[in-house]
């Protein structure tokens, strides 16, 4: 296997240009895993890889949320995953359940980006203690002083292309 195929023990042939990383994925994992959230939210659903990911992994009770503006996929074998195609922002103004675990990949557009966290964390969209993750924050996209300035940090990952590496924001317990 050449070196482009396997990286950090991890074969790269059936990833997707433009999927989340093997190894971010592995990262996303282990945090659902950990917190076990209960509603979970992923805005951009691309080709689904990462929402089966996280699926594979939460409670039997969970719920996860997936929003793209582009319907990629008539559905998911899950009844736990709910697929909703409409624009990022315009989900979250209308949402009406609190998350514990929100993955942030969809438009990198800088102002975008922080409208999302803004809309996430200003209102009562996010459970206390729960956590936003941002992917592609290293590189061309430039998102990690986003993820600090409201509090966050940053989770350095190899990249694989322009950009990766994740962003973390823990909110606050009241």
């Amino acid at each position: 296997m050449s070196d482009i195929q396997l990286i950090w023990g991890h074969d790269l042939r059936p990833y997707v240009s433009g999927e989340t990383e093997p190894w971010s994925v592995s990262v996303l994992q282990a945090l659902v895993r950990l917190r076990r959230p209960q509603n979970l939210l992923e805005l951009g659903t691309y080709t689904g890889s990462t929402t089966r990911a996280l699926a594979s992994v939460m409670p039997s009770t969970s719920r996860l949320w997936t929003v793209d503006h582009e319907k990629r996929h008539e559905g998911f074998e899950d009844p736990h995953i709910i697929f909703v195609q409409k624009d990022a922002e315009e989900f979250l103004r209308g949402a009406l359940v609190p998350f514990h675990f929100v993955f942030v990949d969809d438009d990198h557009g800088k102002e975008h980006v922080a409208r999302e966290l803004d809309l996430l964390l200003e209102g009562s969209l996010m459970a206390e203690g729960g956590i936003i993750v941002g992917h592609d924050v290293i590189g061309v996209f430039d998102l990690a002083p986003l993820f600090e300035a409201r509090g966050g940090f940053v989770v350095e990952l190899p990249l694989l292309h322009a950009g990766g590496s994740l962003g973390v924001i823990e909110v606050p317990r009241r």
